[in-house]
């Protein structure tokens, strides 16, 4: 029997999963690891802990395979995510996170330096999401770290360095960075200068299905796999994840509720904005585009460790609220937001709290605050005139029926919950299709029928299309509120 291996690096934890090559899951495993905060906005993870994490998830995953069977192995991870390297390749400092909000200032700066330049050459609008910002932010704040550094590689690259020893990224990955330049296919030397580094720094460039490596003797005694297995370019996780739930045609979307939340859709040709991240998919040709929230399954997974439950039992509760949560609004800016607000100071808040309020209703807040926040990302594409008929839903948070209900109810789309769902299992339809494998359709696996179907309940749409107006307002409303709030000194 023949097993393609898909390793995911999420930002909390990492998944393996063993896909046979029609489509069935012969195991999956997973490790997580720490994030670190610093300050308010700083957000960060050691390099290291990734590794590690992979080669516990490995150590599960053979109790349950034979790893004798694992023919190909693929690689995916959250994008932005990058990993300076000194002359030894070792972490210069931890990996600055694309939630990280402590580059805004430099972020700003880009934009008034040569925000327009930037889009034209990326296809995308500097952030504090970017690995340009953070690379920017570390020049500025940790001149002594960007001097050691003599590489530059991302999080799922980082894995496969000291699985394989090969130094390499993917096109999707590179887009990224706000450091590639998409109509040529190369690094792009103005927004290298703009970073402050040399384009001696960056990895060489490849396909995503691309074999790029073998995995080493280091690598086997990580994983406990056989040495010599081919190990492909891999991709970012929302391209691998759209690729496996079978968003591979112009129009398909996908609503991801994963720590972070994100609305992407797929065109035929790139279509850049302000509004949104563009990026190239793992189908040559196709584009898809990403609009985002911070905070998805973050927002559940911080209310449940504040009420200290069981989330089977705080989701019960939230089934006997009703939509519209008994009047309670949740804006769930608990790490600032990107689309469309594109803060990084911007807070949560609850509103509408009274005596009445049940911790139900609170808990249904928080699932319909994400749920609002991601029909504030599907609005910008609207208003561009990019249709969405009806899109798949994946990540963690989906696995839950209430919350992918109300999220159907909120955007007023049709939602299929699609069989494979998730990175891991793309970046092992990658590893496949670059081996020999699998095929290389367009679709992958994506005509495994669905788990599940989620139609939108009319009357609930309509009343959510008004609470949505509120939504806008209140945090516009809040604005001027929340920045006097974090300017009061007590000492």
């Amino acid at each position: 029997m023949s097993l393609l291996l898909g390793i995911d690096l999420g930002q909390t934890s990492t998944k393996l999963i063993a896909l046979r090559p029609d489509g069935t899951v012969a195991a999956t495993a997973s490790a997580g690891y720490p994030v670190h905060y610093a300050g308010a906005h700083g957000v960060e993870q050691e390099p290291d802990d990734w590794v590690r994490a992979v080669g516990t998830a490995c150590a599960e995953l053979c109790t349950a395979i034979d790893p004798a069977e694992i023919r190909a192995i693929g690689l995916s991870s959250a994008a932005h995510h990058g990993v300076l390297l000194d002359e030894s390749q070792r972490p210069v400092r931890r990996a600055i996170l694309l939630t990280d909000g402590r580059s805004q200032p430099q972020a700003r700066e880009l934009e008034s330096l040569a925000g327009q330049e930037i889009l034209e050459r990326s296809r995308n609008a500097v952030s504090a999401s970017w690995t340009l910002a953070h690379l920017r932010w570390i020049g500025a704040h940790e001149p002594e770290a960007l001097a050691r550094a003599r590489k530059l590689v991302f999080a799922k690259d980082y894995v496969r360095l000291a699985l394989t020893g090969v130094l390499a990224t993917d096109r999707i990955e590179a887009e990224g960075s706000m450091l590639y330049a998409a109509r040529t296919g190369d690094w792009d030397p103005e927004l290298v200068r703009l970073a402050g580094i040399g384009a001696e720094l960056l990895p060489p460039i490849h396909e995503p299905s691309e074999v790029v490596a073998e995995l080493s003797a280091r690598g086997a005694e990580i994983t406990g796999l056989p040495r010599g297995i081919p190990v492909v370019a891999g991709a970012s996780d929302t391209a691998a994840e759209a690729f496996a739930a079978g968003a591979v045609h112009p129009g398909d979307a996908v609503i991801k509720l994963a720590t972070a939340g994100n609305v992407n859709v797929m065109t035929e040709h790139p279509r850049p904005s302000r509004n949104w991240l563009t990026y190239s998919h793992p189908v040559p040709g196709l584009a898809y585009h990403c609009q985002a929230t911070n905070s998805a399954a973050t927002a559940l997974g911080w209310w449940q460790q504040r009420c200290g439950l069981p989330f089977a039992e705080l989701l019960a509760e939230a089934e006997q609220s009703v939509p519209g949560a008994g009047g309670v609004l949740f804006h769930p800016y608990l790490l600032g937001e990107r689309s469309p607000v594109w803060d990084a100071d911007v807070r949560a808040s609850f509103t509408g709290i009274g005596a009445a309020s049940t911790r139900g209703d609170l808990t249904r807040a928080v699932l319909e605050g994400v749920a609002l926040s991601l029909a504030e990302c599907l609005q910008g594409y609207r208003a561009e005139g990019v249709r969405v008929p009806s899109a798949v839903i994946i990540g963690g948070g989906a696995r839950n029926p209430l919350w992918r209900q109300i999220v159907s109810d909120v955007l007023g789309l049709p939602l299929r919950y699609p069989a494979l769902a998730d990175s891991s299992a793309g970046a092992a339809m990658l590893a496949g299709i670059g081996t020999g494998v699998l095929p290389a359709p367009a679709g992958g696996l994506a005509e495994l029928p669905p788990l599940d179907e989620h139609i939108p309940d009319e009357a609930a749409t309509a009343g959510y299309r008004r609470l949505l107006g509120l939504y806008t307002e209140i945090r516009t409303r809040l604005a001027d509120v929340r920045t006097r709030l974090a300017e009061i000194k007590y000492q």
